[in-house]
């Protein structure tokens, strides 16, 4: 479901139909219920629409259609039920993520510890294979840069 996802964000970000972003959003919304790799790339799309358009307005127009507005509020009633259903999961996610980018608890020189950051941050996103999708759109970003 990340490839169908990324696939049709692509084909929206080529075409700008908005079946194509429903389709993007509802398979990797679908996926935050059970995989951490869509917390990840779900603010990712949102940067994406955001440089692509550059205001925050235009993309509020093309979410506001009929095609999003039924999937969305039934997507935010399954979540509120999943959040009360499986509240010690996302209690545990959200520990878990927040301990990752606070400081540690004992005294440690920042440029150390900025290291040990950034080496963590490389390590965590290399096993979700979340940095194959960053290097590959940082190449893909500047060896083909849009006219």
């Amino acid at each position: 479901m990340i490839w169908f996802g990324l696939w049709e964000f692509l084909i929206f970000l080529r075409n700008e139909e908005p079946l194509y972003l429903f389709a993007s959003l509802l398979s990797f919304i679908a996926l935050a219920f059970t995989r951490i790799e869509a917390w990840a790339i779900l603010p990712m799309v949102f940067i994406a629409l955001y440089l692509k358009y550059r205001s925050w307005k235009t993309i509020r127009e093309k979410m506001t259609k009929k095609l999003f507005l039924i999937p969305l509020i039934l997507v935010i009633i399954l979540f509120i039920i999943s959040l009360e259903v499986n509240f010690s999961f996302y209690r545990t996610f959200a520990k878990g993520f927040l301990s990752a980018f606070s400081p540690p608890k004992n005294e440690v020189d920042i440029p150390s510890y900025s290291l040990t950051f950034a080496t963590y941050l490389v390590r965590v996103l290399g096993l979700y294979t979340i940095l194959n999708f960053l290097v590959l759109a940082f190449y893909g970003h500047h060896i083909f840069p849009e006219e």
